[in-house]
């Protein structure tokens, strides 16, 4: 982690709100099954992209399949092809950068779009911001590993602007952690669209544990120096055809 960035987090705490948005008309949520990350509550795992490299011994059944030293050196086999664990390993890398990318989109949702990514993440291809409204599009948030965690909270489209809200907190336990969210709009009309990040208040934290940490802690990060972790707002185009 660089020393500026460790030093804005160590010293930078102070009380502070988070950023309001007032909405034109009624946004629309981004259901949380139409996004994947691994660090948001109600979406669904990022690893649950490659079930079939990614074996979880969630059952008796798997437990018993893969507990011989053959079936795990098998299983580690099969998670070095795993697209996830080498963007886990880029994003875990990041520690040293100064600042944050911007956000970005690919095409595709899901699995597609988790190519996308590494192909950004790991093979160090510039993102497109030009894409056609036949196909669906998917936009990426992320935060660097840092000693503050930061979650996604919710995503919402209001028109050609989307509103990405996240949560940052202290830890319970001191640790670095990242956040990397692949978020699908499917298919857009034709148009210029804006992506913007805004703070959510922690009160608003799906975990207790969180809150109750928060209310004895005392402190909070001054929204201010979000930019040393959280990536920056982006705008990507959609032409007709």
């Amino acid at each position: 982690m660089s020393y500026a960035r460790s030093l804005a987090i160590l010293f930078a705490f102070a009380i502070g709100g988070a950023a309001s948005v007032s909405a034109d008309e009624k946004p629309v949520e981004i259901p949380p099954d139409q996004i994947w990350s691994n660090a948001a509550p109600r979406s669904r795992s990022l690893r649950s992209l490659e079930p079939e490299l990614l074996i979880t011994r969630d059952t008796p059944e798997k437990i018993k399949q893969y507990s011989s030293p053959e079936a795990i050196a098998k299983a580690r086999e099969k998670a070095k092809q795993s697209l996830v664990i080498q963007i886990e390993q880029a994003m875990s890398a990041k520690a040293d950068d100064e600042k944050p990318p911007k956000g970005f989109a690919v095409r595709g949702v899901g699995r597609e779009a988790l190519r996308g990514v590494h192909e950004t993440m790991v093979r160090n291809k510039k993102p497109e911001n030009q894409f056609a409204s036949s196909e669906d599009v998917s936009i990426i948030f992320l935060s660097l590993p840092s000693s503050v965690s930061v979650s996604l909270h919710r995503v919402e489209r209001d028109g050609n602007v989307v509103r990405v809200y996240y949560f940052v907190a202290h830890q319970p336990r001191a640790h670095i952690s990242w956040c990397l969210a692949i978020i699908s709009l499917g298919k857009l009309d034709a148009g210029s669209y804006e992506v913007r990040m805004v703070r959510s208040p922690i009160e608003e934290h799906p975990s207790p544990r969180l809150r109750a940490f928060v209310r004895q802690d005392g402190t909070r990060i001054d929204p201010k120096y979000d930019s040393l972790f959280v990536c920056r707002p982006f705008r990507f185009e959609v032409a007709g055809g």
